[in-house]
């Protein structure tokens, strides 16, 4: 482990002079805090257990319900757009006020609380929806008796980071300094979306409709992991993205391996020589065009770009990688390059399907690409498919081959287009982002601060949509496994997070 991760826990350990001044004293949130873990970690567990996946209206009624009481323990008031909307009861968009006496102006914070698909059988510590506690030796006993919790010690459970620890870092915040006789400086506006997983089209849809109900000085998103090298993180950008399904197609039904092999054409190795054409041998896509749009970074964000602690190696370390793609640059230049992958390919129903000897009639794969500023989601699609017929495929866009198509072309593929959003970057230099960082910086030693976060979330809807200054701030551990199973948190992560939104929500201009 690099040293100044190992520092970073030591130093949120010393008394901080700005929330001096703003709450008494900086570890006096701390000692809150140590007083109340279980209480803390009981609340947490309450909003793990509810299943959240967005297609699913009972469950994110009931996470949304819970939300409502939550926030209104904490002097909020919660309104809800199915309330609003009866027709838009499917993931509901939780909006909690707080007001402020004497504000210094407003703040809007932007959660999530729906979480990704599960197959509980691929989870090896316990259900995703029945979340437990994990230390070095394994599950642990959540026993009456215990009532501090080790900061290394892990939860697991779907949303675990991604993204309910932020939620519950901000209730844990409002505790601390409701209990301390202290308040916060501005007033909050908290956006809880419960569709994020899946586009936030219910959330688009309440913004467009009561975008004035949402003014603020500052738009603050809280998501995504922090940095790997553990220090508190600031983004400035999120990554659009676009997808698209690619079949190739050989006969018209599967054929028996042994007749027809050495006769009938194979879609599988046809489908793996056509995506491995998409990168050479280092990983950097060969679609000609592909990275003609990306807007170059300015001189402020490669000087913050070169500030940040290198972690390449100990990253390796972490997942188990011998080599990254394009090793002669560095992980945080790469997050403002566009990305193509293959996030699942089958060909005869895939191995889960029941053994069978024959030679299936197409291969498909699904590939995503994560865009950064500058890039046009519609055009990038276009120069994948441009590549496909460049290998000599006829293409069929958005439906299945006829007779024809396969008469006529021996090689042949369908594309079906997924959706496509636009990345989102706004200027380092902006003033009301200053506050935010200096809240985040920890005895001098500076929070990382990231041009563009890997993933993506409606950042542009306040920065472009409402012309809202907006900043993203990153709380939970860069291995948590998000939107794969084992999701996790490391509770460090949790304790920090709390004392970080404390300094956040009671921070000078």
């Amino acid at each position: 482990m690099k040293p100044l991760a190992i520092l970073l826990p030591l130093l949120l350990l010393l008394p901080n002079p700005l929330l001096h001044a703003q709450t008494g004293s900086y570890s006096s949130v701390r000692d809150w805090r140590a007083d109340h873990e279980r209480q803390l970690i009981d609340t947490y567990l309450e909003l793990l257990r509810l299943p959240n996946v967005a297609s699913n209206d009972g469950d994110v009624s009931a996470n949304a319900a819970l939300l409502t009481r939550l926030f209104a323990e904490r002097g909020f008031t919660v309104s809800t757009s199915a309330e609003r909307y009866p027709a838009d009861a499917r993931a509901p968009v939780v909006f909690a006020r707080y007001t402020a006496t004497n504000p210094l102006g407003t703040l809007l914070l932007y959660i999530h609380y729906d979480g990704q698909p599960v197959t509980e059988s691929e989870w090896t510590h316990c259900p995703p929806f029945d979340p437990c506690l994990v230390g070095d030796n394994g599950a642990m006993a959540l026993t009456a008796d215990l009532r501090s919790f080790d900061p290394q010690w892990r939860i697991y459970g779907r949303s675990a980071s991604d993204d309910k620890a932020p939620i519950m870092s901000l209730l844990g915040a409002m505790d601390a300094l409701q209990a301390l006789g202290n308040t916060p400086r501005w007033n909050l506006l908290v956006i809880l979306d419960g569709q994020e997983e899946s586009g936030s089209r219910n959330f688009r849809r309440y913004l467009s409709r009561h975008g004035d109900e949402f003014q603020a000085d500052l738009a603050i998103a809280l998501d995504g992991p922090r940095h790997p090298s553990g220090l508190p993180t600031v983004y400035y950008g999120v990554r659009g993205g676009a997808s698209l399904l690619v079949k190739v197609h050989t006969a018209r039904q599967d054929l028996h391996s042994g007749n027809y092999g050495n006769w009938a054409p194979d879609p599988a190795i046809a489908l793996g020589r056509l995506l491995a054409s998409m990168k050479d041998d280092s990983g950097r896509v060969t679609i000609a065009g592909f990275y003609d749009q990306v807007t170059p970074l300015t001189t402020t964000e490669q000087a913050a770009l070169a500030g940040i602690p290198a972690i390449e190696a100990e990253l390796a370390a972490t997942f188990g990688i011998a080599a990254p793609e394009q090793p002669d640059s560095r992980l945080e230049t790469k997050l403002n390059w566009p990305t193509l992958n293959v996030l699942a390919m089958d060909a005869g129903g895939g191995l889960a399907a029941p053994s069978r000897t024959a030679i299936p009639a197409f291969a498909q794969a699904r590939i995503a690409m994560r865009l950064v500023q500058g890039i046009d989601p519609q055009r990038q699609i276009a120069l994948v498919v441009e590549h496909i017929r460049g290998q000599g495929y006829h293409v069929v866009e958005n439906r299945e081959p006829d007779d024809a198509d396969r008469q006529q072309h021996p090689r042949l593929a369908s594309v079906e287009f997924g959706g496509g959003s636009p990345a989102t970057r706004v200027s380092m230099d902006e003033p009301l982002a200053r506050p935010v960082v200096q809240a985040l910086t920890l005895d001098g030693v500076t929070p990382v601060q990231l041009p563009t976060l890997g993933g993506s979330l409606p950042f542009g809807d306040f920065s472009e949509g409402l012309g809202i200054p907006t900043v993203g701030v990153a709380l939970v551990n860069h291995d948590n496994n998000q939107h794969g199973p084992d999701e996790n948190l490391k509770i460090l992560n949790l304790w920090q997070g709390i004392e970080i939104l404390a300094r956040i929500v009671t921070m000078e201009p």
